[in-house]
């Protein structure tokens, strides 16, 4: 709350927030190839840390969210909700593919 007067800080956060959601989608897109392609022994490696990655959403989601509500900007609050909801919808459909695979 402090910090709404310093736009740079804000701006420096909404695109930190941005680079940190595409690290998500691209996290996403690591675990999500090789259960529909053959997977090569690099890209199964890279699916083990791709769970990892998804596995931090939720914290990085929540701290995104909290900083979009007291963002001073519409831009800010913009990205900010953006990187929530790319960080909330990966982990929610590893979540419910999990939960899927193993229902009887």
């Amino acid at each position: 709350y402090f910090l709404r007067p310093y736009r740079a800080f804000w701006v420096i956060l909404s695109v930190t927030a941005l680079v940190i959601a595409t690290t998500c989608l691209a996290a996403f897109l690591g675990y999500v190839t090789p259960k529909t392609s053959d997977p090569g022994p690099l890209l199964h490696s890279r699916s083990t840390f791709a769970v990892l990655r998804i596995l931090v959403a939720p914290l990085f989601a929540t701290a995104f969210l909290l900083a979009g509500l007291f963002a001073p900007n519409r831009s800010a609050r913009v990205s900010l909700f953006v990187a929530t909801g790319i960080e909330t919808a990966v982990f929610a459909y590893v979540t419910l593919t999990w939960l899927f695979q193993f229902r009887g």
